[in-house]
């Protein structure tokens, strides 16, 4: 029931090789986008399931889910720094080997990311979207604020820098930014701790 209530099929985690539980949207499609780019099939394909575990509030019944499905050693956390307590109780209720543990950002996922990956990967979507950057769309606006919110933490990049996309035409969703972060880092962009991950599921 839990499962369900994601929009999961236990049928489909019986015959998945390997998951990953994320904690939001751009996590999830970045990884589905990136692994397929640089695998050349996707992650179904290969029998790896993504769960986007973000405001799972039953993390008892979760957990149980899971583990009755799986070998917790092919399931793989990859958490916020500032992970949420559901999270934190899941990953002690789950107990995963140390080695499937994968804490990313500063406070969030998209701060991972250095701004110039972020600006250029933004700017290339919007091309291939058939848009144009807005003219606060600037590296130097980019750098600014995610300096500032990776220094006093007091508001997530995710969603300061949605502010800098007014006039391009196309929003700036989580998922969205996802995609394009997906679609247009490189391998010597990626944050380290996604190289590691990547590796580790093969």
């Amino acid at each position: 029931m839990v499962l369900r209530e994601l929009g999961i099929e236990n049928t489909y985690l019986f015959f998945a090789r390997k998951v990953i539980l994320v904690e939001g949207e751009t996590d999830k499609v970045f990884l589905e986008t990136v692994y397929e780019r640089l695998k050349g099939r996707t992650m179904s394909a290969s029998l790896i399931k993504v769960i986007n575990i973000e405001g799972v509030q039953n993390v008892h019944g979760f957990a149980h889910a899971i583990s009755e499905l799986h070998n917790l050693a092919n399931v793989y956390i990859l958490a916020d720094n500032d992970a949420s307590d559901e999270t934190h109780k899941l990953d002690q209720k789950l107990d995963i080997p140390e080695a499937n543990l994968f804490t990313i950002g500063t406070q969030e996922f998209e701060d991972a990311f250095a701004p110039e990956t972020i600006y250029e990967a933004w700017k290339k979507y919007l091309d291939i979207s058939g848009c144009r950057c807005g003219k606060e769309w600037t590296l130097e606006a980019v750098r600014n604020l995610h300096q500032e919110c990776t220094g006093d933490g007091t508001q997530k990049l995710s969603e300061a820098v949605c502010s800098l996309n007014r006039g391009s035409g196309k929003k700036m969703s989580k998922p969205n930014l996802g995609l394009a972060l997906g679609l247009y880092c490189t391998v010597e962009t990626m944050p380290e701790v996604l190289n590691d991950l990547l590796s580790a599921i093969g």
